[in-house]
């Protein structure tokens, strides 16, 4: 399987780039788009909905593309690093970065795509992927803000204060206050009873084991670093600290 044609107006590079990368990119790109149909298809007024469409339209065929391509070479990926163990060195650890590099993308593809996601709802839409790229009208717009109002879990409400950074300055900030202590406030304050468990798990879980660890939930971890980067925040590393 070949790698699929860049779209036109779009950047190879924001395609393929890392998830926080990606979200960073998707603005630029997506005005970059807009000037390209003003130019091919002479659209001086085209609908930004409409344009926006195309361009997760474009994006969604070649992730789509390109992620298949990486399940087949995922599965080469560690057999072959073996089979050369025996080049020099310098070119073995360029192999190697290569291939992490390689995964790195593999992994972001469901990132992006709930992203994608995201992004459609805002457009008032819903996608359809079987049998092709169909987009549906929502039909009521106003679940969306109440969701966000109202509908976040305990786990979530944690990464949003991991994420911002509050856990960390609260633990500087009063050293001597207990685990328990701290749970008891941030119950106070998120309105969520018994928060010990799963802090204790976001704090000790270095083998990312426990399930009650909500950073071992792709889809909650996800949607809150998905919200805090289109809002203008900076995520943490990939990794929970």
């Amino acid at each position: 399987m070949n790698t699929p044609p860049v779209p036109k107006g779009i950047s190879g590079d924001f395609l393929t780039s890392s998830y926080s990368e990606f979200i960073t990119q998707y603005d630029i790109n997506l005005s970059r788009f807009f000037e390209y149909y003003r130019l091919i298809y002479n659209q001086e007024n085209q609908d930004p909905v409409e344009t926006e469409k195309d361009f997760i339209t474009y994006i969604i065929k070649f992730l789509d593309l390109r992620n298949k391509e990486l399940q087949e070479q995922d599965q080469k990926r560690t057999e072959d690093f073996f089979s050369k163990k025996d080049l020099p060195q310098d070119e073995l650890l360029q192999l190697h970065q290569k291939n992490r590099e390689l995964s790195e993308e593999f992994l972001s593809y469901n990132y992006k795509m709930h992203f994608l996601s995201v992004k459609i709802r805002r457009l008032g839409f819903e996608v359809d992927l079987t049998g092709g790229i169909t987009f549906n009208e929502i039909k009521s717009e106003e679940t969306e803000p109440e969701e966000i109002l109202n509908g976040l879990s305990g786990p979530e409400k944690l990464v949003y204060l991991n994420e911002l950074g509050i856990l960390e300055f609260l633990k500087q900030k009063y050293p001597n206050v207990s685990q328990n202590k701290l749970a008891s406030v941030l119950s106070r304050i998120t309105g969520v009873r018994n928060l010990r468990p799963t802090l204790q798990a976001m704090e000790s879980d270095l083998n990312r084991i426990n399930l009650k660890n909500p950073y071992n939930n792709k889809k909650t971890a996800t949607r809150v670093k998905t919200q805090l980067i289109q809002l203008g925040f900076k995520i943490m590393s990939k990794e929970n600290k």
